[in-house]
């Protein structure tokens, strides 16, 4: 992302700005000049922003509304969320969506899963029934107690590596194997857009609660640990982090092929939704397998069967 002198005073004058207001509502903002690798070998754009969207309020505005697989609403005591399913029993969503797990650290955690079934009928897979009331994200009368692994080294803003794994003692019985993403790990310099979900606690114009919709935004940078895309008349707004940015789904099989998770943007002045044309960020799942594998594994029980000690995952 390269601008000239010119340019960069003034959205840097109006960044300050901003990041002063959201220091009162947010705790904070995130160093705007930190960088990391690129795959081109140069610096990237920045994995943190002018303005953090920390617990992104409505589903992705201007987005069209869908009924995909394997797309999931959280809900813990620090607000709500959306993620996305990888197998039965393993949800992958931002870190920040999940402050009480510290980063590097993993701990158990009461969260609300909400799933929509294919017949577009919400249902819980945390126990419990759904409460889709319009004004507030689908959440569950009974939150689940999960196992929750954090991505080391995360600060505040950080994209690159704001990610958590939720991972469940039994597996969900209301998902089958077409119901979870694909994680790409190709390269991603080939690609030129992507689409990114949500489903945002507030109703979008009438049409009330539990509304999962997509949009879609050119990608205009890509590091080793994070990407941007250019938000348009569609963008993340809040309880939209940790929702999957996915290769166009016209051009896949039929499953979500996901290459990172909603993290944080360059918020409008109503500090609910990224602006238009400013930056969104996604961190980067195609570099975190070890840590996903790891946290899966480490989530494995023991237990006994016949006298023997055995590991049960699920």
């Amino acid at each position: 992302m390269t601008q000239n002198s010119k340019s960069r005073l003034p959205r840097m004058h109006f960044s300050l700005v901003l990041c002063f207001l959201l220091s009162a509502l947010f705790g904070g903002c995130a160093d705007p000049g930190a960088a990391e690798t690129s795959e081109e070998g140069e610096d990237s754009p920045s994995a943190a922003g002018a303005a953090k969207v920390d617990s992104i309020e409505q589903a992705v505005w201007g987005g069209t509304e869908v009924n995909r697989r394997g797309i999931v609403a959280l809900r813990t005591s620090a607000g709500d969320c959306t993620g996305i399913l990888i197998n039965w029993y393993s949800v992958l969503t931002a870190g920040h969506c999940v402050p009480q797990i510290a980063p590097g650290t993993d701990g158990p955690l009461d969260v609300s899963v909400v799933y929509r079934r294919p017949a577009g009928n919400l249902e819980c897979l945390s126990g419990g029934a759904v409460t889709a009331r319009p004004g507030e994200q689908p959440k569950c009368n009974t939150r689940g107690q999960y196992q929750v692994f954090s991505f080391p080294g995360r600060t505040s803003g950080d994209a690159a590596r704001d990610l958590a794994v939720i991972v469940s003692p039994r597996t969900f019985a209301a998902v089958s194997e077409s119901d979870y993403a694909y994680i790409d790990i190709e390269s991603m310099t080939s690609l030129s857009r992507a689409e990114f979900y949500g489903y945002g606690p507030n109703s979008y114009q009438g049409t009330g609660a539990g509304i999962l919709r997509v949009g879609s935004g050119p990608i205009q940078g890509v590091a080793t640990g994070h990407f941007n895309l250019t938000a348009g008349g569609a963008r993340s707004c809040r309880g939209d982090s940790g929702g999957p940015a996915t290769i166009p789904f016209a051009t896949t099989s039929g499953r979500l092929q996901v290459l990172g998770l909603a993290s944080n943007g360059e918020l409008s002045e109503s500090g609910r939704c990224v602006t238009e044309g400013g930056t969104e960020r996604f961190v980067r799942l195609s570099n975190k397998l070890p840590f996903i594998e790891d946290a899966i594994d480490r989530a494995c029980g023991q237990t006994t069967l016949g006298g023997r000690r055995v590991r049960r995952c699920f």
